[in-house]
């Protein structure tokens, strides 16, 4: 009998050890599941990080516009910064309080990504950082970004259906697809390697500048509001800009043109089709295609170094009110 009892108690010990041990661990448990429902949270809020990668060393210099708040990792073990946007319309009211600097340490070749988060970032410019990597794919609020004068091989806009300004030049992209960018109004890539580009789907563009390319065709037919078209130093062999009507600024320099019309382009007031391939009897023709200018101001052209440059009759064209540039100044 007195065995049975020690027994019980026994039993009843270890029974009010494992409630007196769950009453513990119930809240460690607890707290790990706020902490991983939290983590998960904070996961699917990082859907608007952007990421860039540069071996600069000394100060890299961003700027940037919207709304909210935004926080920079250096991706030097630094402590990360956290900032409140302010509007801006795009460049031309860009001001240091849009600007946002870090300075590395003058390692040479050290890798640094820096991870940015907001949810409200409408303008970018991270150009001139030496940039090999830029990853904007989840900041679908963008309307302008400038990524110049860097080291980018590859830029993906597929997920930014709200980009109306895009500069990329002095890149080394061999391509870049802006088919998703349909409200691109300003789009400069020059200098570049891009072989091909498709321009089709961007029909609120109106300067557009393709300039130092590898391009051999172009094709700006659904861009009817285009203004100022700059597709120098590429290899094209022939340009239709029978619907953009509204053209003003056609530089076609340094290509392989051997015919130009441009009749349909009544607004024209500067025309730079020198360094190609045009005879004197396609020159003669080209000025005949020339809208009459004379009581509206003086429009320029320059045609010079192209085969027919020395015996073409420039009288058809200073007749209509255009005038003879002898350099591109």
């Amino acid at each position: 009998m007195k065995q049975k009892i020690e027994k019980n108690n026994r039993l009843k010990i270890g029974s009010d050890n494992n409630i007196k041990t769950m009453t513990k661990v119930i809240p460690y448990f607890i707290t790990v599941v706020v902490l991983l429902t939290a983590t998960r949270t904070t996961f699917a809020i990082d859907t608007k990080q952007m990421t860039m990668t540069t071996k600069k060393s000394g100060e890299v210099v961003i700027y940037m516009a919207g709304s909210g708040t935004v926080t920079i990792d250096w991706g030097d073990k630094t402590e990360v910064e956290t900032y409140t946007l302010s509007p801006s319309t795009w460049a031309d009211s860009i001001t240091s309080s849009h600007t946002y600097s870090h300075t590395y340490s003058r390692t040479l070749n050290c890798r640094r990504v820096i991870t940015i988060f907001g949810e409200g970032i409408t303008h970018l410019i991270c150009e001139g950082n030496q940039l090999t990597h830029l990853d904007v794919s989840k900041n679908t609020s963008l309307a302008s970004l400038s990524c110049s004068n860097n080291k980018l091989t590859k830029l993906d806009l597929s997920n930014n259906a709200m980009l109306t300004n895009l500069y990329c030049y002095e890149n080394q992209l061999s391509n870049i697809d802006v088919s998703q960018s349909t409200l691109l109004t300003s789009f400069d890539c020059r200098d570049n390697k891009i072989k091909s580009l498709n321009v089709s789907n961007n029909i609120s563009l109106k300067h557009f500048n393709c300039s130092n390319n590898k391009l051999t065709n172009l094709d700006v037919s659904n861009n009817a509001v285009l203004s100022s078209l700059l597709c120098t130093m590429n290899k094209l062999t022939e340009l239709d800009v029978s619907n953009n009507t509204v053209l003003i600024n056609l530089i076609c320099v340094n290509n392989r043109l051997t015919r130009l019309d441009v009749s349909k382009n009544i607004g024209l007031a500067w025309l730079y089709c020198g360094s190609n391939k045009l005879t004197t009897e396609a020159l003669n023709d080209l000025f005949g295609t020339l809208h009459s200018n004379i009581y509206l101001g003086v429009n320029n052209i320059y045609i010079d170094d192209n085969p027919g440059t020395n015996h073409c009759d420039r009288s058809i064209a200073t007749n209509k009110g255009w005038w003879f540039k002898s350099d591109l100044k």
